[in-house]
């Protein structure tokens, strides 16, 4: 016996799914499972003849998705081959055998993986002009866009160069981490499924004006995940960040007067000291 299936996973709209082509000489059906709202749902395709297809629709909230290639047999339904999707967009299984056997052996022809974790990092600086000893307040946001789980996914992140961190500033998901500084070898976010979101944020400050403009560093993550043919895959994301700008307490504005509402002339070496600092 042998019999071809073949699979193809589509999104349209609300609605994911599942394309069915039976290329094989036996009818078969395919039931396909899935949680969805904390409820188990099952879908029977019924009979696809020889040389046709079926479509099954299911929501786009449905994960961790399953499905069960049966053929007939003599009028019974007997189950031949069952797996997880895994993210799979489209493949090809090739099921070879004996109808009357009990046992068939299954070889899989093609296993094809568009769906890997999608992540976005991005991290906002407020406020974007600071002033000597003001506090800086980092946030970053790990968002995976994809339905595949980013696992085990670590954000590093390196304060402002010339900066001072806040101990016990560092929260993540809103929980404050008492750490004295932020951890070198980065900060473990756990797995990140698709849709879902985690914020880190920390705090420093400027003692002295930086010695560069550019002083803010763009923060990296990695993370796996498990691919199509269930073997482990890595990688990195080098996300975005807004600016920072230091100023001193008091920089002279084009009007000639200065921030400290002293209304002094940027001129006056005996107002201003070393730093452009107003002494009024």
């Amino acid at each position: 016996m042998e019999n071809m299936n073949q699979f193809q996973c589509c999104c349209t709209g609300n609605t994911n799914s599942i394309q069915v082509q039976n290329q094989g000489s036996y009818s078969s059906k395919v039931t396909v499972s899935y949680m969805s709202g904390g409820t188990q749902v099952n879908v029977d395709s019924g009979n696809i003849p020889s040389c046709t297809n079926r479509q099954i629709n299911i929501p786009t909230t449905a994960n961790n998705l399953q499905f069960n290639i049966q053929i007939c047999n003599c009028g019974n339904w007997v189950s031949l081959y069952s797996n997880t999707l895994n993210g799979s967009s489209s493949f090809t299984i090739l099921l070879t055998g004996t109808v009357n056997s009990p046992k068939y052996n299954i070889v899989p022809l093609q296993v094809e993986s568009t769906q890997t974790p999608i992540i976005t990092v991005a991290q906002t600086v407020e406020p974007s002009v600071a002033t000597i000893g003001q506090c800086i307040t980092l946030t970053t946001t790990v968002t995976n866009t994809q339905g595949t789980n980013a696992n085990g996914v670590c954000l590093m992140l390196t304060p402002p160069v010339g900066s001072t961190f806040i101990p016990g500033s560092l929260q993540v998901n809103n929980c404050q981490l008492c750490l004295s500084e932020l951890p070198a070898s980065g900060i473990s976010l756990g797995n990140v499924a698709g849709g879902q979101s985690v914020t880190v944020q920390y705090q420093v400050l400027y003692n002295l004006m930086p010695s560069q403009n550019e002083v803010i560093n763009k923060p990296t993550i990695s993370y796996s995940y498990v691919g199509s043919n269930g073997s482990n895959q890595v990688n990195t994301v080098t996300g975005t960040t807004t600016s920072l700008k230091i100023v001193s307490d008091c920089e002279p504005l084009t009007s000639g007067c200065c921030c400290c509402c002293c209304c002094c002339k940027p001129n006056d070496s005996g107002i201003y000291n070393s730093s452009d600092q107003c002494m009024m």
